[in-house]
């Protein structure tokens, strides 16, 4: 329940919203995992990173932050960087 507020702050402890409805997840809601009171695919995803060192990561987090500067600043497409940034994650990533 606690998760719930932190990600919408006009939720009360009980997962709903101040008119009584129960607030529907949004789409990054199920990113980490699909059902949110199943803390094991967290747990996964967890072990998973594993696979990657911290200058992979500090690496990835620089080739983000170069591709939403050239999404914004130029009219590139957007679902093609992505894609293409995705791909060498998981490409670069992937070797244990």
């Amino acid at each position: 329940q606690r998760r719930t507020a932190v990600l919408d702050p006009a939720a009360d402890s009980g997962g709903r919203t101040g008119k009584g409805k129960a607030r529907k997840p949004s789409a990054n809601d199920l990113l980490l995992a699909p059902n949110p009171k199943n803390p094991y695919p967290v747990f996964q995803n967890f072990q998973k990173s594993e696979r990657f060192s911290l200058d992979e990561l500090a690496g990835a987090l620089r080739a983000l932050a170069d591709l939403d500067y050239r999404i914004k600043s130029s009219g590139s497409e957007a679902q093609t960087g992505i894609e293409a940034f995705i791909m060498g994650l998981c490409i670069k990533g992937g070797n244990t």
